[in-house]
């Protein structure tokens, strides 16, 4: 009962301050880049499209949301009610990874109307929902050490170089050569085999391990988000409802 009202709180946060508009506009733009480029490059501009998309908004909206929420003080009614942080999490987790997923069911849906290939619809919910829920995962955790949203706009881009290093393999960087043997371990590796099985193009054995592999990476992230929201946010020394 607690996490439905969060997450009505939560929807509703969306509409009213622009964060689905700014979805349905990012959507938009990534559409009409694509449109412009050949059919024959998409198996390399989807995942470029999908991890950036993924890591932007899931990063971003989550911050945006939190700092909005401190200033407000929202959040001040986890300390004074019932309400566990584990269940403000998953509300964030959810609301945004359903927010993200129709982002890219739409995008998968343009691009395979106008460049005429054939998609696979249950992946882009896998990919979406995986990925959106460890970028936003990881963006409530380094949100926690941040006054601000501008405080953390630097550091998140450094962030994000090494997190996208994986995208430069993947389009054959040569100078990126020796970290082929352990390209694997980057959680966007991970991601990308999940975003090629949306085009056919991930085998098996590629798909099994990655989806394994993020959701441990998930589930250690949603532990640790509890823990720094605990001690970093609302003061708390240990994690009440770990």
């Amino acid at each position: 009962m607690r996490l439905s009202k969060l997450l009505k709180w939560d929807f509703l946060f969306q509409a009213k301050y622009g964060i689905i508009i700014a979805a349905i506009v990012i959507t938009l733009v990534w559409l009409g880049l694509i449109s412009l480029l050949p059919a024959f490059i998409m198996d390399y501009v989807i995942p470029i499209a999908f991890i950036t998309d993924f890591a932007v908004t899931g990063f971003l909206f989550i911050a945006a949301m939190l700092f909005f929420e401190k200033g407000q003080g929202t959040l001040d009614v986890i300390v004074t009610s019932p309400i566990k942080v584990s269940e403000y999490i998953l509300s964030k987790i959810i609301s945004l990874s359903i927010l993200i997923c129709s982002i890219a069911i739409a995008l998968v849906f343009g691009v395979s109307i106008i460049k005429d290939i054939e998609v696979n619809y249950f992946f882009v919910v896998v990919a979406s929902t995986l990925s959106s829920s460890f970028f936003i995962l990881l963006g409530l955790i380094i949100s926690t050490f941040y006054k601000s949203f501008t405080d953390m706009l630097m550091p998140m881009g450094g962030l994000f170089t090494l997190l996208f290093i994986p995208l430069l393999i993947y389009v054959n960087a040569d100078i990126l050569n020796f970290l082929d043997y352990i390209v694997f371990i980057w959680p966007t590796y991970s991601m990308i085999n999940l975003i090629d099985a949306i085009l056919g193009n991930s085998s098996t054995n590629a798909i099994i391990l990655s989806i394994a592999y993020i959701l441990i990476l998930n589930f250690i992230l949603f532990r640790a988000s509890i823990k720094f929201f605990n001690k970093k946010v609302i003061g708390r020394e240990a994690d009440i409802d770990g």
